[in-house]
């Protein structure tokens, strides 16, 4: 219905028909994974037996705590490299607050939980996260700049990863940085922070959000540290977990870091996949059409960009909720190069915005022409392109809504038109 609503004077048909082809997706999805979810609802089961026991009473070895980026349950690290791309994208205890709904209406945890929280205690992203110049160095300056009004005051870094946002705050003046993460690089972070002598005013735990318990007597915190974004700022879900920190553990007045953070929009002529056109002298577009039905995450050249920005959604830290992560925003693209339009390109902006307790403000960009950061853009390949002149406008929408079977993954549906030309929709997935 929102869809519809936002669609109006655009083809409400064509998103109609987006909607069904999503639905229909879901579906093939489920019935492969079928034969899994039936293990693991079983697993599950055994799992909830007393004294966590199989039926022989044997000790059955369940994934039953969360992954890492996972939310209410988890407090992970911040993955965003290749192995957090090969792992899975759910588990108990998942973004939504359990495990995601399988046949029959029970909720399952998948065998590769395992993996998924296990990739985070890899160096390799880690390594790949703190040489991100961009984006430590934004961390660091929002925090050390506003060293003021951390002065004497608790902080909770909320998948804390290798430390670093805690050792930050603790440098930067904090009482106390509470650092929470589920992935075993936490003993790496603690030998860190013993190393640098903040042991005294860095506390790394080893848990899950909704395990952690403050230490004696605090029952609040006064900020929030969290580098919660992934691809395409949603991919792996991990804003929900913030959200319940902040809900469960923010003191009135608090504030959070980052303060907001916005998913824009730009039109490019960017086309990787031409290079399937003419390989060796053969015709590989068969391999290019699944290609294009996943978004692709990659760096744009600067000067494939055709159009202005459009910025989809503000998700501002303190007011957010959970129902806000699924959602359909219009926009309208105005092209300022002439050219053909073959991609959409998501990025985002996030805000360090501590003015209004008396602070700095300062932001850092992941768009096309921005110094690179591992996020990269995230890329919607379209299947027929739209020639542009310099003036035209191209409208649409942009879906995003959480996979019903990958929480952690998002289904994007993209509806547009250039001019009077007819309306596209596309599916994609970012799973």
């Amino acid at each position: 219905e929102e869809a519809a609503e936002a669609e109006e004077g655009l083809g409400s048909a064509a998103m109609a028909e987006a909607v069904a082809e999503v639905r229909a997706m879901h579906a093939q999805m489920a019935d492969v994974l079928s034969g899994v979810l039936r293990d693991e609802q079983q697993a599950c089961a055994a799992a909830s037996a007393p004294n966590g026991t199989d039926k022989d009473g044997t000790a059955e070895a369940i994934s039953a705590s969360a992954g890492p980026r996972s939310g209410p349950s988890g407090g992970g690290a911040t993955g965003h490299g290749a192995a957090a791309e090969d792992a899975a994208q759910t588990e108990c205890g998942g973004a939504r607050g359990g495990c995601p709904v399988g046949p029959a209406g029970k909720r399952v945890s998948l065998e590769s939980d395992a993996s998924y929280f296990a990739s985070y205690s890899r160096l390799a992203i880690h390594e790949e996260m703190l040489s991100d110049a961009v984006r430590t160095d934004g961390y660091r300056h929002a925090i050390e700049s506003n060293g003021g009004l951390l002065q004497g005051k608790v902080v909770l870094d909320v998948g804390c990863g290798s430390g670093i946002l805690s050792m930050f705050a603790a440098r930067a003046g904090a009482r106390l940085a509470i650092g929470v993460d589920a992935s075993d690089i936490i003993e790496q972070a603690r030998a860190v922070v013993a190393h640098n002598q903040l042991a005294d005013r860095v506390q790394l735990h080893h848990s899950s959000l909704e395990a952690l318990d403050l230490p004696a007597p605090l029952e609040r915190v006064d900020f929030l540290v969290s580098e919660w974004m992934g691809y395409g700022l949603l991919y792996e879900s991990m804003l929900p977990t913030l959200i319940h920190a902040r809900d469960r553990f923010l003191a009135p007045g608090g504030a959070v870091l980052p303060s907001a953070c916005s998913l824009l929009l730009v039109g490019s002529s960017h086309n990787r996949l031409a290079f399937f056109d003419d390989v060796y002298g053969f015709s590989f577009t068969p391999i290019a059409e699944p290609i294009r039905a996943e978004a692709a995450v990659e760096i744009v050249p600067d000067d494939t960009v055709l159009t202005d920005e459009a910025t989809l959604r503000t998700f501002a830290m303190l007011t957010v909720t959970d129902a806000d992560l699924d959602f359909t925003a219009p926009f309208a693209l105005t092209a300022h190069t002439a050219g053909e339009l073959r991609s959409l390109v998501l990025h985002f902006d996030t805000d360090f915005d501590l003015t209004a307790h008396g602070g700095t403000s300062s932001r850092f960009r992941t768009s096309p022409g921005s110094p690179p950061t591992h996020w990269k853009q995230t890329v919607l390949y379209l299947r027929r392109p739209l020639p542009l002149a310099a003036g035209a406008r191209v409208e649409g929408t942009l879906s995003l809504s959480r996979n019903g079977n990958y929480e952690r993954g998002y289904d994007i549906a993209a509806t547009l038109r250039a001019g009077d030309g007819p309306v596209d929709t596309q599916i994609f997935s970012m799973s």
